[in-house]
């Protein structure tokens, strides 16, 4: 954990605005550096856990001797995950199905730099209706052939009906509308 906070802490200098979600150990266990906005969601129930992922973007997973189960929870939630390059990691997940990291500071920021910066894994749309309802599209790239293609630029504006981007082989679209009161 200390890890990924030290690797976080490198992104957050060069600007990117961070949220940390973390979970898995009860509350105020680990502290959450002043510079990276984090919340602290202690222990999880599956739903609760299901939830978390659906609303992330980047599932990071550091496991350095034993093998997880996270990541793979992580990529049923179609996050792209990150986790250690170690021997045991390497010998269990095929190669491109996670972003591996280099032990380090310095590893863990550049990984989740080029998860930041890779458009064609998952690309979020949120859109709000003439009737003023919440729309949030994520086009999540599927495993193999990763392609996903948006034509969306921040201040367009589309009617019903109209093409906002593609999805190629296996990738999908999730779709989450929230209805103003």
């Amino acid at each position: 954990v200390e890890l990924a906070l030290e690797g976080m802490e490198e992104l957050v200098q060069k600007n990117y605005n961070i949220c940390l979600e973390l979970f898995g150990v009860e509350k105020n266990i680990i502290k959450i550096p002043e510079s990276i906005e984090g919340i602290d969601n202690g222990i999880l129930s599956p739903h609760e856990l299901a939830n978390l992922y659906s609303v992330c973007d980047i599932g990071i997973a550091l496991s350095a001797t034993n093998y997880s189960l996270v990541p793979p929870e992580m990529m049923a939630s179609c996050l792209p995950v990150l986790e250690l390059s170690t021997e045991s990691n390497k010998l269990i997940y095929p190669k491109n199905v996670v972003k591996f990291a280099e032990a380090s500071p310095k590893g863990i920021s550049n990984a989740i730099n080029e998860l930041i910066e890779n458009d064609n894994e998952r690309n979020l749309i949120k859109i709000t209706s003439t009737l003023k309802d919440k729309i949030v599209v994520t086009q999540v790239a599927g495993l193999v052939a990763r392609r996903i293609v948006s034509y969306c630029k921040n201040t367009d504006e589309y009617k019903q009906g109209q093409t906002f981007g593609i999805i190629r082989d296996g990738s999908r679209d999730d779709l989450i509308i929230t209805k103003t009161e």
